[in-house]
């Protein structure tokens, strides 16, 4: 679902720094992976470290120096009540805490992100042609460096081969045409959203013992993935058959990949969704979260899509297939983010550096964004050690003014690419509208793991 809560365009002239960790929009709203701050999030399946402690006491030590750098920035703000909010957050903040020793500074932090590299490396190898584009590979790679996942690889290579086999059946016993991608795209569509079964005679063909598939449905529970960080992985959706605009997108994209049926995935705000070529090579829209055919005209009504944004491809672009696997090498910078927070910043550069490099312009929401809480957390650390009191100083300083002018460039790299504030309220009223007319779905306990498919018993011959 790559929704946005809380970052915005701070560091522009008509907007408070004060504003920019809790307000303004932007990644940690449009990447449940990433929470808006700069530290990490609790990790639900292990006890808090030594290591945690101190580097959720740094986050203290940011918020103080967001302190004085906002102090800075104040002769920027608009008079009045945003100039007022923002004295009084500056009073407010200079009351927090010293931190200690930062995480990434531990000899035994090397070792705790070691599987993030690994995964970086299997996704660098994808993109620079030494291995073939795999995006089945590529995401199972990102949850397994995240840890923890609710399939482990035996199980997620069976699911999806046990997957592609019961639509090929489907389609032989329904007698549609294989090489048609149309056709494919019908039968894996039913395959997410009806309930099917497969065992019927076929002369022609080996018979197979009766067969039933559930459909998948939407999470309401988590669909932001707050309660639990697995919400957001594919394995998850595989295991329960619950998912959102994340997963369900993928797991198409998985499918369609290993029955060798081209599509695209392709963003919209808060939202992404699949697009596939008819024989004529005519795009369609699917959304597989409602199991509709939605035009691009309805999204950028409904979703805020600015004319500029679609021209620079930011929205409503089909991704090609290196697009999608560098898409999940920003996935796996947020990951990162969300387990261990900023740190050094060189992981989460690394990737994001990479992956902007294969969309023109850079034209990656989540990607920019990132960037520039990476380049706002070092700074806050860059006043912190140098031991600034005042805003003289952070004016005279060169390396703040480079920094301050970064995060003003990105923000323009955003505006000029036609970025716009994600309608997350609307984004919110939509799902509760949505989850009303939907009471048939289960709900309040999304992680339960669920057997999708059911075994038949066989009606004899007479």
């Amino acid at each position: 679902m790559r929704v946005i809560y809380s970052i915005v365009f701070a560091f522009v002239t008509t907007i408070s720094l004060a504003q920019y960790g809790s307000q303004m929009p932007g990644i940690d709203n449009m990447h449940p992976f990433y929470n808006g701050t700069t530290t990490p999030t609790n990790n639900p399946y292990a006890p808090r470290t030594t290591e945690q402690v101190q580097f959720e006491n740094m986050q203290r030590q940011d918020f103080q120096n967001n302190a004085i750098i906002q102090q800075e920035m104040l002769r920027q703000t608009t008079k009045g009540a945003q100039e007022k909010e923002l004295r009084n957050f500056l009073a407010e903040e200079k009351t927090k805490e010293l931190a200690n020793t930062p995480l990434w500074e531990l000899p035994s932090f090397v070792q705790q992100e070691q599987p993030y590299y690994t995964a970086l490396a299997t996704l660098q190898a994808q993109l620079q042609g030494k291995q073939p584009l795999n995006i089945k590979q590529a995401y199972y790679a990102i949850e397994q460096a995240h840890g923890n996942t609710m399939l482990n690889a035996k199980q997620y290579n069976q699911h999806i081969h046990q997957s592609t086999t019961f639509i090929k059946r489907w389609m032989i016993e329904n007698k549609l045409n294989p090489n048609n991608n149309k056709a494919v795209h019908y039968a894996l569509q039913r395959f997410m959203f009806d309930t099917l079964s497969i065992g019927k005679t076929q002369l022609e063909f080996a018979n197979v013992a009766p067969k039933q598939h559930l459909p998948f449905y939407y999470d309401y529970d988590d669909y932001k993935a707050e309660n639990d960080v697995r919400s957001y992985h594919i394995t998850k959706t595989l295991a329960t058959g619950n998912g959102q605009c994340h997963t369900l997108p993928i797991i198409y994209l998985i499918l369609a990949e290993a029955l060798n049926a081209p599509c695209y995935l392709t963003y919209a705000p808060l939202h992404s969704f699949i697009k596939y070529p008819d024989a004529k090579g005519l795009l369609h829209n699917y959304e597989v979260t409602t199991h509709w055919q939605i035009s691009d005209q309805w999204y950028k009504e409904h979703m805020d899509i600015s004319t500029k944004a679609q021209y620079n491809k930011l929205y409503l672009a089909p991704l090609t297939k290196k697009q999608t696997i560098a898409s999940a090498l920003i996935d796996l910078a947020c990951s990162y983010h969300t387990k261990y927070g900023v740190v050094s910043g060189d992981f989460i550069t690394q990737c994001n550096n990479l992956a902007l490099s294969y969309f023109p312009k850079e034209a990656n929401a989540i990607g920019l964004l990132l960037r520039n809480q990476v380049t706002h957390t070092l700074l806050n650390r860059y006043v912190h050690s140098q031991g600034f009191s005042t805003q003289q100083q952070l004016e005279q300083n060169p390396t703040v003014q480079a920094m301050v002018t970064k995060l003003k460039a990105g923000n323009a790299q955003l505006q000029n690419l036609g970025y716009r504030e994600p309608p997350i309220q609307a984004y919110e009223q939509m799902m509760q509208e949505s989850k009303a007319l939907h009471p048939e779905i289960p709900t309040g306990n999304n992680l339960q793991p669920r057997q999708l498919f059911i075994a038949l018993t066989p009606i004899p011959n007479k």
